[in-house]
């Protein structure tokens, strides 16, 4: 456990103020591991990263100003008023009297000081002796002690971890309050994360969830979010009783059970509570602060199947007056609710478009990656707002961040390339091999990165700027889910049986002309082609050839005439190539057909709602018809 934590830096309060005396290249380091570090881009106060992560200052002064939470929460601690907190008596045990007298007496003090190291090791060796209340003590008394390089300096390193041992030993013997009182002293040294008493009390905590009151399951909530980690066996029971308490919470307070659910990763199960979620944040919209309905935004979709549509709608539709009152994050997790679950709210698209529009100077590039997501989801056609990004994508001010966030780069790229919006030096950047980091925190990269390379040499052919290497191109296919098609159809999606069912029918009418090919590997479903003789109608297995990694292109051009044959694509479209309950075809759906036709192919789409009556239809009405669509 200590070696886990000497490679952590502990910020404290008034960090951000200090770190400007510090060197570049050592801001630079704790940058990268700070609670409050700025966003790393090349223009911080014109694009600093949106809540400087400090949703959890935010969520803890919300319980700091409830009274509810008066027994188990304390405000930050300072010089000034750390005096009222503390409940040493004025003959405390020594050295922690002498320890206290000094962290209130002693302005900017280093408690690295050789002055300061006998005190430190006399506290460590007597901190078994003293009673909870002045171990709390000790903790605030640290609290207000200007931050050090990091925690393997000696005299904190030493003194912190004989406090947490310390409090770890004693946890169980604590009633509840004491267990998240000290606990919210370890939240105001910044090291929540890595002591081991956190874990102990959330360990000891969870056999009481079903007793603990509602303020007490909130702050519990709060520090499994700290801790990013949740007592399995706890959570049904949890929920259980979050469903019972939650019509006592007000909507902040919901953040912060949400924010706790989401860090830990753990989706809310029961559905029930899900929905008390969104119907008690409708009721409570006007009040509710970027922060936590971020928070509440982003459960709800990692919590929501197509069975809890009804509320995520409502929860969109009552947000969108509210907009303008948050921050533009907030807008854009909406808009991910929305995608994820493919409910299509043009009106909300347009609001999070126009309000992000006339801001997007200090939008990171994930957000504006999000964005775009949202909208080449729907194939939002908006050359204006697409023309806008660009320009934004092309600044100089945005260089080091493009640098430093590449992986975020390339997903606008794709997102844009999707829409059939293509920037030659943007492309550029986005596949220019010194400067990918195929790193598996950013597993979608790799797919993203092989769409973008293929989608360029179908509808850039003018493109003259680098492509990825072969190497490179192999590890990204690599990922890619190859399909079984003799699989059981259990076992196949709905968009696999649908185009098997199509497959035979065309089989058994056309004998063995019509077959199954990957035609593009940069999206996963497999397409029906065959070749027609024009002057006689004939269906004949078709003749391609491979380009680049896969790319099948067919030997017969229908786009040019192709002589007298036409190579055939039946493109059959899933549910999951529309939006959900409408029959507004995805992006991603369009940009297919769109490629393929680039490539040659006579492209026929099959929704599956008209998959049933297909053996009504013949296709070569199609193909030779004004359309070619069966919708």
């Amino acid at each position: 456990m200590n070696c886990c934590r000497l490679r952590l830096w502990r910020p404290m309060s008034g960090m951000t103020r200090r770190l400007v005396r510090v060197s570049p290249s050592f801001t630079r380091l704790l940058t990268s591991v700070s609670h409050h570090a700025s966003n790393f881009t090349a223009n911080l106060t014109s694009r600093p990263k949106m809540f400087r992560e400090s949703e959890n200052e935010h969520f803890h002064s919300v319980m700091e100003r409830l009274p509810a939470y008066k027994q188990t929460v304390l405000p930050k601690p300072t010089r000034q008023n750390v005096r009222s907190m503390l409940t040493m008596k004025a003959k405390s045990t020594w050295p922690f009297d002498e320890f206290r007298d000094v962290s209130l007496q002693t302005l900017l003090c280093d408690i690295e000081n050789d002055a300061h190291t006998g005190l430190t090791r006399h506290i460590c060796q007597n901190v078994h002796l003293v009673e909870a209340d002045e171990l709390k003590d000790c903790l605030l008394c640290l609290s207000t002690w200007p931050p050090t390089p990091g925690t393997t300096t000696p005299n904190f390193m030493k003194l912190w971890n004989a406090l947490d041992r310390e409090c770890t030993k004693r946890c169980s013997d604590w009633s509840p309050h004491t267990q998240l009182m000290v606990a919210d002293c370890f939240f105001h040294l910044r090291l929540s994360r890595i002591t081991t008493y956190n874990r102990t009390m959330l360990r000891t905590l969870a056999t009481y969830l079903s007793h603990l009151p509602m303020p007490n399951v909130v702050q519990y909530l709060f520090f499994s979010n700290l801790q990013r980690w949740m007592v399995a066996p706890a959570e049904e029971i949890l929920q259980g009783r979050l469903q019972t308490l939650l019509p006592q919470m007000c909507v902040e307070e919901i953040g912060i059970v949400c924010q706790g659910f989401f860090k830990c990763k753990k989706p809310i199960c029961n559905k029930e509570l899900l929905t008390a979620i969104t119907e008690n944040t409708i009721r409570q919209l006007p009040d509710v602060s970027s922060i936590a309905m971020c928070a509440i935004a982003k459960e709800v979709r990692y919590s929501s199947t197509v069975k809890d549509l009804d509320s995520c709608k409502r929860i969109l539709y009552a947000c969108q007056p509210h907009l303008e009152m948050w921050d533009i994050p907030t807008g854009i997790q909406l808009c991910n609710l929305a995608c994820s679950l493919t409910i299509f709210q043009p009106e909300l698209l347009q609001a999070v478009r126009n309000y992000v529009s006339s801001k997007l100077g200090a939008v990171r590039l994930k957000e504006i990656a999000k964005l775009l997501y949202g909208l080449s989801t729907f194939g939002v056609d908006d050359v204006q707002f697409y023309q806008t990004v660009v320009r934004e994508l092309q600044d100089p001010k945005r260089a080091k961040e493009i640098t430093t966030y590449h992986h975020s780069l390339v997903s606008c790229v794709w997102y844009l390339a999707l829409q059939g919006y293509y920037q030659d030096d943007l492309i550029h950047l986005a596949l220019d091999g010194s400067r990918i980091n195929l790193d598996e925190r950013h597993g979608a990269i790799m797919f993203e990165l092989m769409a973008l390379h293929h989608s360029v040499f179908i509808e850039l052919p003018k493109y003259t700027g680098p492509f990825l290497s072969g190497d490179m191109l192999r590890r990204c296919l690599s990922s890619t889910t190859l399909h079984n098609w003799d699989m059981h159809p259990t076992k196949l999606t709905q968009q696999e049986r649908l185009t098997r069912e199509v497959l035979y029918y065309l089989q058994r009418r056309y004998r063995q002309g019509p077959c199954i090919h990957s035609l593009l590997p940069h999206f996963h479903s497999p397409d029906i082609v065959f070749e027609v003789d024009v002057a006689s109608r004939t269906v004949r297995e078709p003749r391609l050839k491979t380009l680049t990694y896969s790319i099948k292109t067919p030997e017969v051009d229908a786009k040019n005439g192709g002589g007298p044959y036409k190579t055939c694509a039946i493109v059959v479209q899933s549910k999951s190539s529309f939006a959900h309950d409408s029959r507004h075809l995805t992006g991603i759906a369009r940009a297919k057909a769109r490629q393929l036709r680039r490539l040659g192919y006579l492209v026929i789409e099959v929704p599956y709602y008209e998959v049933n009556r297909f053996s009504e239809v013949d296709v070569l009405e199609a193909v030779f018809g004004d359309g070619h669509s069966l919708r």
